[in-house]
């Protein structure tokens, strides 16, 4: 039987009762897991969709029958979308991370507010110690990027009665942001942010947006938080603010490859939270991730608009 679906998950392997699920909307023994590159380009010579994205970079060449590909992650910046275009295939991505990257975007500002990375060394150290220090409560957050992580954390700061201003290209104003800039007006805004979170894609526009110069405008209490892409941030100047007391403290959920060596200056920058890109990860994730795409499935196969659609 030919394959007609191609799952290529990188966080999990599907289940059984979602392998079952899927057969239900297609034909029985059409569902193909691959596990290898080269099960997957196999595969995809008779695919006509897509679940995940782990090798769908080096099987498109031979994905000829290939209509649709549902992407695990919400960011699609990485994947070949110049080929999809080309093709003619539909895109779609996954926003049901959003809510807990921006709970995990929440619980490192108040960790670092509250000091308590100083707190777990110091019990690592098995050393008592009341002298810890605790940042000014942020009144004011500036977040690059307005999408779907933006608006969760925007919804979520305010009942911490924090104001929240946003970044974006288009100037639309979502719910939960005071003010929107475009183009390079939120400059003028750093002087007075207590917390910058970044929650941006890769893009020519975004690359290395947050420099040295921008580190600078920042008041010495300042905490700054990437959960977007590594890309859009100016590694080494944030390490050389924190390391001359110039911010406050800062976390980031996503590092360029070449600083997780283990003589990487991120290990030894003073007031730097890092936590392994799992911000989207949760004990749930696998079963939401294999509920919403049944769903699509679905829509897929009776020929309804599918959702989260990607603009190629």
């Amino acid at each position: 039987m030919p394959c007609r679906l191609l799952m290529m998950y990188s966080t999990h392997q599907p289940s059984a009762l979602h392998i079952q699920e899927a057969e239900r909307y297609l034909d029985s023994d059409s569902v193909v897991v691959a596990t290898s590159e080269e099960q997957a380009i196999e595969a995809a010579k008779s695919a006509e969709v897509i679940f995940g994205h782990r090798y769908l970079r080096q099987v498109m060449p031979y994905a000829d029958k290939l209509k649709w590909v549902q992407s695990t992650a919400g960011g699609v910046d990485r994947l070949p979308l110049e080929e999809l275009k080309a093709n003619g295939v539909t895109l779609t991505r996954s926003t049901l991370g959003s809510q807990t990257i921006a709970r995990h975007t929440h619980t490192l500002m108040w960790s670092l507010v509250r000091g308590l990375h100083h707190t777990f060394q110091n019990q690592v150290n098995r050393q008592y110690d009341t002298n810890i220090r605790i940042l000014p409560e942020p009144k004011q957050a500036l977040i690059l990027g307005t999408g779907s992580i933006g608006v969760a954390l925007a919804n979520i700061l305010q009942k911490d009665n924090i104001s929240v201003s946003g970044v974006n290209r288009s100037g639309t104003q979502p719910a939960g942001f005071q003010h929107i800039y475009t183009g390079q007006d939120w400059h003028a805004a750093l002087p007075q942010t207590d917390v910058l979170i970044m929650a941006l894609p890769t893009n020519l526009n975004s690359s290395l947006c947050v420099d040295e110069y921008v580190l600078s405008l920042l008041p010495p209490h300042a905490i700054v938080i990437n959960v977007g892409r590594a890309e859009t941030l100016d590694t080494d100047a944030l390490c050389f603010a924190l390391s001359n007391h110039q911010l406050g403290a800062a976390a980031l959920d996503v590092t360029p490859q070449d600083y997780r060596v283990q003589d990487s200056v991120l290990w030894t920058t003073p007031n730097l939270l890092i936590t392994p890109h799992n911000a989207a990860h949760s004990a749930e994730r696998a079963d939401h991730l294999e509920q919403f795409f049944i769903q699509q499935l679905a829509r897929f196969t009776n020929g309804q608009d599918l959702l989260d659609s990607v603009a190629l």
